[in-house]
């Protein structure tokens, strides 16, 4: 399930990144894939294919989403701010595994 990520050097390429997924995946209109859109009712994702969605980003990019976060991340899925270490993407706290 993982994607080469060779290209994503910073946050701005890795939210560049997930929009490519969700566009080429899901079909959904790169216009609707903005910061703040919340994937279940921004762009029409079904839980399913909003935890495939995190799946294929932590396997890509190493990452671990906390234990006993699923159903805030499923709830509200964004790109959020990505710094070196802890990162905010998808309403949880992720780490560089």
């Amino acid at each position: 399930m993982s994607r080469p990520t060779d290209d994503v050097k910073n946050w701005m390429n890795m939210f560049r990144w997930i929009v490519k997924l969700i566009r080429d995946d899901y079909d959904v209109d790169e216009k609707r894939l903005v910061r703040t859109a919340v994937l279940e009712t921004d762009c029409g994702l079904v839980i399913e294919q909003i935890e495939t969605v995190l799946a294929i980003i932590a396997e890509s990019f190493e990452l671990h989403f906390p234990p006993g976060r699923g159903d805030e991340a499923r709830g509200a899925v964004h790109a959020g701010s990505l710094d070196e270490g802890p990162v905010q993407a998808a309403g949880v706290h992720l780490r560089w595994i």
